[in-house]
């Protein structure tokens, strides 16, 4: 369990600092997420959906490696696209907050789906269910309990933060 947490804070960081990259390199004054923090769980939830597809799943699956990969991809995307429309709904719901908005990208499904961004994120988890997981998970397994709970107790602190202001 506490290496699924792990998880969750790794690449929420990491989803963060991607994140705010892009929006820097865009010269957008916008926080990632609505954490205090500098964490985007929607990222983390989206590496843990791919982890556990990969483990429950795809490394079940034998089959010629064009097919196989094919198929990595699309469950990828629609993993990561049913994520994204989950997460989008539901900081509308809770926070009536829109993080993202894509009505007015080519092939947009609502506000928080469009085609273009689903075939990246289909892109992208192939590529992390190939490589990323075992290559990220070398410093998840480096994390120390104590470590764990602190970032558990920061997080609710966070978390107690937003829903009191937001």
């Amino acid at each position: 369990m506490l290496y699924y947490i792990n998880c969750l804070f790794f690449y929420s960081l990491l989803g963060f600092i991607l994140e705010s990259t892009v929006f820097k390199i865009k010269h957008v004054n916008i926080h990632s997420g609505i954490f205090y923090g500098p964490i985007t769980e929607v990222y983390g939830f989206g590496v843990i959906t791919l982890i556990l597809l990969k483990k429950y799943l795809l490394d079940k699956i034998k089959c010629h490696k064009i097919f196989k990969l094919l198929i990595t991809f699309i469950l990828c995307t629609i993993s990561l696209t049913i994520i994204e429309f989950i997460g989008g709904n539901v900081l509308k719901l809770l926070f009536d907050i829109d993080m993202w908005n894509y009505t007015k990208k080519a092939f947009n499904f609502g506000k928080y789906i469009c085609l273009e961004l689903a075939l990246i994120w289909g892109a992208l988890g192939t590529f992390f269910v190939y490589y990323g997981i075992n290559f990220f998970n070398k410093f998840i397994k480096l994390i120390p309990k104590k470590l764990t709970y602190v970032l558990i107790f920061i997080n609710i602190i966070d978390t107690i933060a937003v829903l009191i202001t937001k």
